[in-house]
């Protein structure tokens, strides 16, 4: 608890996960800032100008500008919309990154991963249970790079399917 909450320069461990299509805009950020925690914007259903707007507020608001993050709902088929919305989180400098799908890592997540990772809190939820099981054995590794480093993985495994005895949760430090 310690360690999360000084890396993340919070007063509790907390993390106010994207709700989609706006719905956790400007006022969620605040309340989770005000509170010590950490709030993440949804950025699933708008689109690339309404986030810009989105982070240009962000940016103006005091307090605000870099106790905040970004979540991104991946899909094998918004290519050019997931590639967009990097290049806004780095214009806008963006350091806390929550990645969650129903798919495997998308080329454009598995680039920007590789590419932008330095100083960035990467958080990275996980639905099927596969995936989670790759992740722990190093699979992405491969994918990823020697230098790829996420401070979290939020692990929320799906319910037990055909073969296995029960769902993987938790929220883990990548070591």
């Amino acid at each position: 608890k310690k360690d999360f909450c000084e890396s993340l320069g919070l007063r509790i461990p907390l993390i106010g996960s994207p709700y989609d299509f706006g719905v956790s805009g400007i006022e969620w950020l605040k309340s989770f800032n005000s509170s010590g925690s950490l709030g993440f914007l949804g950025s699933f259903g708008l689109s690339l100008p309404q986030i810009e707007k989105l982070l240009k507020t962000c940016d103006e608001t005091p307090g605000l500008k870099a106790n905040y993050g970004v979540g991104i709902r991946y899909n094998p088929f918004l290519t050019e919309y997931e590639e967009g919305l990097f290049e806004l989180l780095k214009q806008f400098q963006v350091k806390n990154i929550y990645l969650r799908g129903y798919s495997k890592l998308t080329h454009a997540v598995l680039s920007f991963l590789k590419d932008q990772n330095d100083g960035k809190n990467i958080f990275i939820e996980f639905s099927r249970s596969h995936d989670i099981k790759s992740f722990l054995k190093n699979e992405w590794q491969a994918k990823l790079g020697e230098k790829f480093r996420a401070p979290y993985l939020l692990l929320a495994g799906d319910p037990p399917g055909p073969g296995e005895q029960q769902s993987i949760q938790g929220v883990f430090p990548a070591l």
